[in-house]
């Protein structure tokens, strides 16, 4: 056997190396994107299991130019105030994860938000009436911080629940 069989034979062509290289490049990047689509779906799950608790965690994983469309005042404070009214409206809200997946910057997040109407919610009074609404978020994360975001939340599911009564426009 020559040199060029030997090579060939234990696979160190020039040609297998080269594709070898690309493989291996290949597989590289994906476990890295992988393991950056992990550390993006520990930073909305973190969002979800801690910020009720510190209001502050909201500084450290949003972007200061967080884009909103649905919200386009949005800001850290505004979000920070948006939970407290949550939180003085439902003392024993849970957001329990349902589903989350994660493609490349992108983060698309279902949830179950449950609690008991202790505190005013949107002028209504406190009912005791347990909720149950189901949400999505997708968030962009983009070095370490949530840039941007859209929401789904089931609104008039949870004014329903708590008594709100919605009344049609009378005819004319």
């Amino acid at each position: 056997m020559n040199k060029y069989n030997r090579r060939a034979f234990l696979g160190f062509s020039s040609a297998g190396t080269m594709m070898a290289s690309g493989l291996l490049m290949s597989c590289s990047q994906g476990d890295a994107q992988k393991t950056q689509e992990e550390e993006n779906k520990a930073i909305c799950r973190r969002y979800y299991e801690e910020s009720l608790k510190n209001l502050d965690l909201v500084d450290e994983i949003f972007s200061p130019d967080y884009v909103e469309p649905q919200n386009p005042n949005w800001s850290h404070e505004s979000h920070k105030q948006y939970l407290a009214r949550n939180l003085a409206a439902f003392p024993d809200i849970k957001i329990t994860i349902v589903n989350m997946i994660a493609e490349g910057d992108r983060i698309a997040i279902a949830y179950i938000w449950t609690g008991t109407h202790l505190g005013e919610y949107r002028g209504v009074a406190p009912t005791g009436n347990k909720i149950n609404i189901r949400g999505m978020h997708i968030f962009r994360i983009v070095d370490g911080k949530i840039v941007h975001g859209l929401y789904n939340f089931d609104s008039l599911g949870l004014l329903r629940q708590i008594g709100y009564e919605l009344v049609p426009p009378e005819k004319q």
